[in-house]
């Protein structure tokens, strides 16, 4: 080969080449971001229905829960792994366990309000989530603020373990509370309390 002059043998290798390394990327896009992608859109939810749910604050009871201060009833809780291969405890005692580490206390006003109990499948980040879960809600108006529906949607940790949950909350009287993301797992304990009164 002359000094300056490409081979065409050369040219030939460097095409090939580069066409391998183009048909190499590609497969690996499609087995893995955009398979991925699918498995994110594959959830299909059917909005809620909130005119199927009780229509009354929280009961009188002994443990009275509040979100930022308002008594609510918890109409709805929606629980999911956070990503994947962690799944929900499938023992009905290690599930409440798994709760009580959201809030301490709240199994005994999940077994006085009754909810509507609803399992999702792993989701593969708390901002996604979030974000599905206020379309599943469905508040009227602007987030249900002026309304006694509101929302509360996050992260939680139990014994290390992420996990993710979702209320739909209804107070007795209209509200200016509406949809709260929560941005790190402690806190829940700043917007939701249990008080214990006697009856």
């Amino acid at each position: 080969m002359v000094m300056g002059v490409v081979s065409p043998i050369l040219i030939v290798v460097i095409i090939g080449g580069l066409g391998v390394c183009l048909s190499v990327g590609l497969l690996v896009y499609f087995l893995f971001f955009h398979r991925k992608r699918e498995e994110a859109s594959s959830f299909q939810f059917e909005p809620l229905d909130l005119h199927a749910l009780p229509q009354q604050g929280p009961p009188k009871t002994n443990y009275q829960l509040e979100f930022y201060n308002v008594p609510v009833r918890v109409a709805v809780l929606v629980l999911a792994p956070s990503g994947k291969n962690r799944p929900l405890p499938n023992d009905e005692a290690d599930l409440r366990k798994m709760v009580d580490h959201l809030l301490p206390g709240l199994v005994n006003v999940l077994d006085l309000h009754q909810p509507k109990l609803v399992y999702w499948p792993a989701q593969l980040s708390t901002r996604g989530f979030t974000e599905i879960f206020k379309q599943y809600a469905s508040l009227p108006g602007n987030l249900g603020q002026g309304t006694p529906w509101c929302t509360i949607a996050g992260r939680f940790e139990a014994v290390g373990t992420p996990y993710l949950a979702g209320f739909v909350l209804r107070s007795e009287e209209e509200n200016g509370l509406s949809h709260f993301p929560i941005e790190r797992s402690l806190q829940w304990l700043d917007v939701l309390r249990i008080k214990t009164k006697d009856l």
